[in-house]
């Protein structure tokens, strides 16, 4: 029999190899990487051409990192790990891993680097979803309790008014603007109350996004680049097109305010492999391929109003009322999907959408 042939157990072993969703590297005793195996070019961003041969140290955002685990390993021979290690190699830029080193004898060491994407996907989904029940539990009752005194405040002044003269109505009327302002705000609040997804069906990401960035550009006294960075070959999400139209306008409504109304703005998609399960509306599991990401290079996010992003009436913006992205949280959770933010490398934020495929 061949060697390495499918049938073998070396062609076994390189089947394994190539199908884990880690990379690993062998390095040689003078620090050269001597093959890799598993995602590396994928998670490193570089071919595997221009990595076998090169110093480790050479390999941007990792080198630093694993340089001083595979001297300790090849000193000790022994094992060692590093968990939540964050490196600036790879697409998704600045992203966590966990390394781990062992020897392999003649000086040579192993070194795995596992993305720790999923389990940061499981994390945000998990905070997201409680911010889309709190936001369904404060609409339903904010909504039932204000409606009644608010039409009582505003028949009371609208009362007033026809007593006093033209001279003096100028508190009444400003009674009843604030009424009305709080009403539009409760109006707000109603569509975050529990409503079933009636909509699902095979939707075009493609063609939400050409349509929000068709309005986003014709936004009075906005200059924006829309940059569409988009993966052809996507598949059709199983999702509502209207909410999925609402999601994405408020998010480059969101990009467009950091920017000040000035500047470029990315919709970026792409088809992500790893098999990451998530319990949808139906309580069935379903695979979240579907990546799309809204980026712009503004400012930023303050790091304090992070981790509450999606919580209702958290802003970062002055002005803002805190429930454009908590709308966002509770449509993609009701649809299946997640949403997640991060820093963008270079400056400015990356919220990305995961859906399921239709």
């Amino acid at each position: 029999m061949p060697l390495g042939s499918a049938e073998s157990p070396e062609g076994d072993a390189a089947a394994i190899l190539a199908s884990l969703p880690q990379a690993l590297l062998v390095v040689g005793a003078d620090d050269r990487i001597i093959s890799l195996h598993g995602q590396a070019d994928m998670i490193l961003a570089r071919p595997r051409g221009g990595l076998k041969g090169a110093q480790l140290a050479s390999v941007e955002g990792l080198g630093p990192m694993a340089l001083p685990m595979v001297a300790r390993s090849r000193r000790e021979q022994a094992p060692f790990s590093q968990m939540d290690v964050p490196l600036s190699a790879g697409l998704e830029g600045h992203q966590r891993c966990d390394l781990t080193t062992s020897p392999l004898g003649q000086d040579r060491v192993l070194l795995m680097i596992q993305p720790r994407r999923i389990r940061s996907i499981a994390q945000s989904r998990d905070e997201v979803e409680g911010a889309a029940r709190s936001v369904r539990g404060l609409a339903s009752m904010m909504a039932h309790e204000l409606r009644n005194p608010l039409a009582g405040i505003r028949g009371a002044a609208q009362l007033l008014a026809r007593k006093l003269g033209a001279g003096d109505r100028h508190m009444t009327d400003l009674i009843s603007r604030e009424v009305a302002r709080v009403e539009g705000l409760v109006d707000e609040l109603e569509r975050f109350a529990p409503m079933a997804v009636t909509d699902m069906a095979p939707v075009n990401v493609h063609e939400v996004l050409d349509h929000v960035a068709d309005l986003a550009q014709g936004w009075q006294g906005a200059r924006l680049d829309v940059v569409r960075l988009y993966d052809p070959s996507l598949p059709l999400a199983h999702a509502s097109f209207d909410r999925l139209v609402q999601v994405f306008l408020n998010l480059v409504k969101n990009a467009s305010e950091a920017l000040d109304m000035r500047g470029e703005i990315t919709l970026r998609t792409a088809y992500r492999h790893e098999g990451v399960l998530l319990r949808g509306p139906d309580g069935t599991q379903r695979r979240v391929p579907l990546e799309i990401c809204v980026e712009d290079r503004g400012p930023g996010i303050p790091a304090d109003i992070r981790p509450h992003l999606f919580d209702p009436f958290v802003s970062g913006r002055d002005g803002g009322s805190g429930l454009g992205l908590a709308l966002v949280a509770r449509y993609i959770t009701d649809m299946g999907g997640t949403v997640s933010v991060a820093d963008r490398s270079g400056g400015g934020s990356r919220f990305k959408v995961r859906l399921p495929q239709a």
